[in-house]
C-alpha cells in the first residue's frame, strides 16, 4: 500500500511537471516575453534616447485611458503619437507625419531599451520598416554637427520660366526665414518665417508666405561641408523654360569674416 501511494505521488509530479514544461513551450511559442510593457501611471514619465543621435522616446502614463507617446527625431521630425494600444506588452500607435498624411508603429521593449518599428508609412524619409532603438534614462553627451545652424544663405533660381532671388537664415533649432519675391509673386522680396529639417545631407526647406494655399519646400543638397545648397529638378522635355526648377545659394559672410578668410 505504501508503494502505491509512493506510485501515485510520483505519478501527480510527473503530470505537473508535463503541464509546466507545455506551459512553457506555448509560452516560447507564442512569442510571449518577459521584458514587456506594463502600463502603470505610477511611474509618470518615462525618457528614452537614442545613443546615435540623440533622439528621444517619451511615455507619459499620467493619463487615465494609457500611455501618451511623443517621438523626436533629430534633424527629422517630432511625432505626436497619442495614446498608444497595448496588448501583449508592445506599444502600437496611429500619429500623423510631417506631410499631413497617416504613419503607424509599434514599440517592443527588451529589458531598459525600447525598439520602434515603422510599420506603416507614406513618408519618403520613414519608409515601411525603418527602425530605432531608444534606452531608458540614457544620456548623450554629444550633439551631431549641424552644418548650416546659424548661417546664412543667398543666391538665385528659377522655376517654371520665373527668376527669383532667395536668402534663407538658419538658427540651430530648425528654424529659418525666407527673404525671397518667391518667383515674382511679390514685387519687393518678403520675409517669412519657416521651418528646416535635415535628413543625412538633404535639408528640407518650408516657408509659407501670406496669400499662398500651401508652404513652399525647397529641398536642397548640402555642399561642401555647408558652404552651399542647392538643387536643380528641370525637366529638358518640357516645352521652353516652363520645365526649368534650379536654385543655388552660397553662404553669406561678412565684411569681417570675408577679410579673415583673405
Amino acid at each position: 500500500m505504501k508503494r502505491l501511494n509512493n506510485l501515485s505521488f510520483a505519478s501527480r509530479a510527473m503530470c505537473t511537471g508535463i503541464v509546466i514544461l507545455t506551459m512553457l513551450a506555448t509560452a516560447c511559442k507564442s512569442g510571449i516575453k518577459y521584458a514587456v510593457y506594463q502600463y502603470d501611471n505610477a511611474y509618470e514619465i518615462e525618457t528614452y534616447t537614442d545613443l546615435n543621435d540623440g533622439s528621444t522616446l517619451t511615455i507619459d502614463n499620467r493619463t487615465n485611458s494609457g500611455p501618451r507617446l511623443n517621438i523626436s527625431l533629430f534633424r527629422l521630425t517630432d511625432i505626436d503619437g497619442g495614446i498608444a494600444k497595448v496588448s501583449d506588452g508592445t506599444l502600437t500607435f496611429t500619429a500623423t507625419d510631417a506631410a499631413g498624411q497617416p504613419i503607424r508603429g509599434r514599440i517592443t521593449f527588451d529589458g531598459d531599451t525600447a525598439h520602434l518599428t515603422f510599420t506603416e508609412s507614406s513618408w519618403e524619409y520613414l519608409p515601411n520598416g525603418t527602425t530605432y532603438s531608444f534606452v531608458r534614462g540614457a544620456k548623450v553627451d554629444y550633439q551631431p554637427a549641424n552644418p548650416i545652424g546659424g548661417r546664412t544663405y543667398i543666391g538665385l533660381g528659377k522655376g517654371g520660366g520665373l527668376a527669383t532671388n532667395v536668402t534663407i537664415k538658419f538658427d540651430k533649432n530648425g528654424r529659418c526665414q525666407c527673404t525671397s519675391d518667391f518667383y515674382q509673386a511679390f514685387i519687393q522680396p518678403i520675409t517669412v518665417d519657416g521651418t528646416y529639417s535635415i535628413r543625412y545631407d538633404i535639408v528640407e526647406v518650408r516657408c509659407q508666405p501670406a496669400g499662398f494655399d500651401a508652404p513652399i519646400i525647397w529641398n536642397f543638397e548640402i555642399m561642401d561641408d555647408g558652404q552651399g545648397l542647392g538643387f536643380n529638378n528641370s525637366d529638358s522635355s518640357e516645352e521652353g523654360s516652363i520645365g526649368t526648377d534650379w536654385l543655388q545659394l552660397k553662404v553669406k559672410y561678412s565684411l569681417s569674416r570675408l577679410l579673415y578668410l583673405l
